[in-house]
């Protein structure tokens, strides 16, 4: 199964910019051993969500040049400049994929999955695809993850 990992803050929490660093990456590599073949993450911040996923196990995502520059310019909407200190909420959930169904190398079949304003991350095997589409009447399927 998948690796599924992640937390929010408020200002209150006294959490800087160099500590949330070291905490997503110290719980990218704890959640490794679940997902080596795909990572990714969504961060929430000042009402605004971006996704960055790769087709990489977590230690080659993490230590990506497009990872750091994602973080750094999500980061910089809740942490000030100067201080590294949090001034607005933040949150940030991450995956590290398992492949049990739907390739890796195809973008769409990775998580965390955006279609809107919703931002969804599962762990495990969905088995009534099909009657899932069906039932709730989806014009398509996007891809295919596990």
């Amino acid at each position: 199964m998948c690796g599924i990992f992640g937390f929010v803050a408020n200002p209150n929490s006294k959490l800087n910019s160099i500590n949330s660093r070291r905490i997503l990456i110290d719980l990218f590599h704890r959640s490794e051993p679940r997902g080596r073949d795909a990572s990714g993450l969504v961060t929430v911040a000042n009402g605004h969500a971006a996704v960055y996923k790769r087709p990489l196990p977590p230690d080659r995502f993490l230590s990506e040049k497009g990872f750091r520059q994602f973080l750094s310019k999500n980061m910089a909407i809740s942490f000030d400049e100067k201080s590294g200190n949090l001034i607005s909420q933040f949150a940030v959930i991450g995956h590290c994929r398992l492949v049990l169904s739907g390739t890796e190398v195809v973008h769409a079949n990775n998580q965390p999955v955006i279609s809107g304003p919703i931002v969804g991350i599962h762990n495990g095997l969905i088995t009534n695809e099909l009657e899932l589409i069906k039932e709730h009447k989806f014009s398509h399927n996007r891809g295919s993850i596990d």
